[in-house]
């Protein structure tokens, strides 16, 4: 029996390390998309867009290691598209690549409902 509970134990804490190796694993790879991304737009600052304001905020979203959204990376997906490692792949694929730092937007709809709070 004892021994039966050791090997439970010992499953359980590979289980868990299991987890948090993936999610550290995802936290890194998150973080290296946004430092790409942040190099890219350093680039196109540094070139006088006149997008200046758009790059400067998403940038600023980024360094705060917060997820941009699908509006802003629509904004600058034209100008990655041209980046080496980007060039003959579609929006779609570049936009799949990068997915971990964007947010998906809310159904509104549902918010907007009382729904709720009716019995």
């Amino acid at each position: 029996m004892r021994s039966k509970l050791d090997d439970l134990i010992k499953e359980l804490k590979m289980q868990v390390m299991s987890e948090f190796s993936n999610e550290n694993k995802y936290q890194i790879l998150k973080r290296s998309l946004e430092i790409q991304l942040i190099k890219y737009l350093n680039k196109y600052l540094k070139k006088n867009f006149n997008m200046e304001l758009v790059f400067h905020s998403i940038r600023k979203t980024l360094k705060k290691k917060e997820e941009i959204t699908e509006k802003q990376f629509e904004s600058i997906i034209k100008f990655i598209e041209r980046e080496l490692p980007f060039r003959g792949e579609t929006r779609n694929r570049i936009y799949n690549y990068f997915s971990p730092v964007i947010t998906t937007k809310r159904d509104r709809s549902s918010d907007n409902s009382l729904e709720q709070f009716m019995d």
